[in-house]
């Protein structure tokens, strides 16, 4: 009786503990993966990757823009700066957007006008399982090939989701880790290898730019310019940051040198951008005109200060200025609608 007492009992057990393991396995299975888990959208952070194999292909990234399911990525490698519009929707990341040759900061998010030419690339989509496959745009296939695949990085070791697209040269293999991002890059064609891997994600930066700010010499019939560093924050209005950069950088000591400012503190850029004929506009409030206390010809120099910096800026030799959205009139300069006025720098001297 008692070994019969005792078989029911390890019999009881067995079913248990293998129903509680059963269960545990179940709930194993309805931890699904997300996608906002492997690509976070970090503000005022630098991603840096090491490259090898091939000179462009250590880059860094940096988020410039968010709005609402969209975000917006600068992204610099030693051949070039490009803009990239990703969109994020209903488990779907993909790239609408990319610009290269943009050495400049526009916010395409808030001027989708401006965004020409937009594609559907999607780069990561959920169920975030192995075997989940899509064709892209180009006719190239993408598919999860693995969900815990080790990655070894300079910025660490990771268990990552493998990505693999099959194009007609080749094979790529792109790595996301959780609450990190793309963590590295391989291109394999043949015998031959270019990886980007992630070095270091540097927190609470901002992006920095040179900025040529050009200022009016009248006695000697000059333009001093001065080459500033200007941060720029995620989210930061562009003309804000530069018309307080513009300001900032005049100092008593330019005024002892007989060189004149050029936004007084009651000057405010309205608008700024650049249009896709690569003509910069410019609209200044009226107390550029008011507050400027100048003759004709050094309205002129103010003005060309103004297109030199700005031309410089978004490297374009037309700027188009107007007053309070209106067509720039003066009593000494009128500007017709449309018209535009060219950089210039063979009177420019940099000023140390």
């Amino acid at each position: 009786m008692k070994k019969i007492l005792t078989i029911f009992l390890l019999l009881l057990m067995v079913l248990v503990f293998g129903c509680n393991k059963s269960e545990e396995k179940k709930e194993e299975k309805k931890v699904e993966l997300n996608l906002v888990d492997y690509y976070p959208v970090l503000e005022n952070t630098q991603y840096v990757y090491k490259g090898e194999g091939n000179e462009f292909a250590e880059y860094s990234s940096f988020v410039d823009y968010t709005l609402n399911n969209r975000f917006q990525v600068k992204v610099d490698n030693p051949g070039t700066s490009l803009a990239k519009v990703y969109e994020l929707e209903d488990g779907v990341l993909k790239e609408i957007y990319s610009k290269g040759e943009i050495y400049y900061r526009e916010d395409y998010l808030r001027n989708p006008n401006l965004m020409d030419n937009l594609i559907e690339n999607i780069i990561l989509q959920e169920p975030l399982e192995t075997g989940n496959s899509w064709t892209l745009e180009d006719g190239s296939k993408r598919e999860i090939t693995g969900t815990e695949v080790d990655v070894k990085v300079p910025y660490g070791e990771f268990k990552a989701i493998e990505v693999t697209t099959t194009i007609s040269s080749g094979i790529t293999k792109d790595y996301y880790a959780k609450d990190v991002g793309l963590v590295q890059s391989i291109f394999i064609a043949g015998s031959d290898e270019v990886s980007s891997s992630l070095d270091k994600v540097v927190e609470n930066v901002p992006y920095v730019s040179k900025v040529n700010f050009y200022y009016p010499n009248l006695n000697e019939d000059k333009y001093y310019f001065i080459v500033s560093d200007v941060e720029f924050n995620t989210n930061d209005i562009t003309r804000k940051t530069l018309e307080t950069a513009y300001k900032s950088n005049y100092t008593d000591g330019m005024k002892d040198l007989n060189i004149g400012n050029v936004l007084t503190q009651n000057t405010k850029i309205n608008y700024l951008f650049i249009d896709n004929y690569q003509t910069v506009h410019i609209d200044l409030n009226n107390a550029f005109i008011t507050e400027m206390n100048a003759g004709s010809y050094y309205e002129i120099m103010l003005l060309h200060s103004i297109v030199n910096t700005f031309g410089s800026y978004y490297n374009v030799e037309k700027v188009i200025p107007t007053i309070d959205s209106d067509n720039y009139s003066s009593g000494h300069i009128h500007l017709q609608d449309g018209e535009y006025l060219k950089t210039d720098f063979s009177k420019a001297v940099k000023l140390n």
